[in-house]
């Protein structure tokens, strides 16, 4: 009758809580261990949120089964203690020896009692993940709003090389029509005292207005392939910036 129940106490006690105890020294050493250092360099962005909250998940989910196993395991020890009290009662004085064993098996903490010393660790775990997460997360945060902050301030800096451009070819032309304008006073004032020479000061105004024309027509070309040449360098700027920063994302 003893063998039978011991048996039964051993089947409860100590298959469980190896098959516990083997699925957690597992689970701990090659998933919470090797499987993020050979895979850290896979995970990315939304997988990386998926699977450390299917992790966080799964490590509470322990916490609660182990938890349940040693209220379970409580009160079958308490339901057994009657029986196992009367037991040692019937025992006789001569056999010594199985009392001595008897008690030394009573002191010995259950199997689900010393799957408990994990807890810390798998708590560890999931605070170690946790924090790691909250980091990638704000990591990645900054490294957008860097980025973002970056374009904005290249936009600024364009627009406002764009606005010096056009000033400098107003500046310009304004300078150039000053110019003529005053060769054109210049001559009529010598047609009015010289009548003589309004055919050859006719001549040269119109030579002097074409060439005006030539000159602004020039000058104008010039400037707006300044102007493109210069946004085209912007934007080629832009995008190189842009390319290295998401290699570094």
């Amino acid at each position: 009758m003893e063998k039978k129940i011991k048996r039964k106490d051993d089947s409860k006690s100590i298959k469980p809580s190896n098959i516990e105890k083997n699925h957690m020294d597992n689970y701990i050493n090659y998933t919470l261990k090797k499987g993020y250092k050979e895979n850290k360099d896979v995970y990315k962005n939304d997988m990386i949120d998926l699977q450390m909250t299917q992790l966080i998940e799964h490590l509470y989910g322990l916490k609660m089964k182990l938890q349940k196993e040693k209220k379970k395991e409580k009160y079958i020890s308490r339901d057994n203690f009657p029986n196992e009290k009367k037991k040692y009662m019937s025992i006789k004085k001569k056999r010594s020896e199985t009392d001595e064993k008897n008690n030394y098996n009573k002191l010995i903490i259950p199997k689900s009692n010393q799957n408990m010393k994990y807890m810390p660790e798998l708590l560890r775990a999931i605070d170690i993940y946790k924090n790691k997460h909250t980091e990638e997360q704000k990591n990645r945060m900054d490294t957008e709003e860097k980025y973002e902050q970056m374009v904005r301030n290249l936009k600024k800096k364009h627009i406002s090389e764009i606005n010096e451009i056009k000033n400098n070819i107003l500046e310009d032309v304004n300078l150039l029509i000053q110019k003529y304008r005053t060769i054109s006073l210049k001559l009529l004032n010598i047609t009015n005292k010289k009548e003589l020479e309004k055919k050859k000061i006719t001549e040269i105004c119109v030579s002097a207005c074409k060439q005006f024309e030539d000159d602004v027509k020039d000058k104008a070309k010039i400037s707006m392939e300044e102007y493109k040449s210069h946004i085209m360098y912007s934007v080629n700027k832009i995008k190189e910036e842009k390319h290295n920063l998401e290699k570094k994302m």
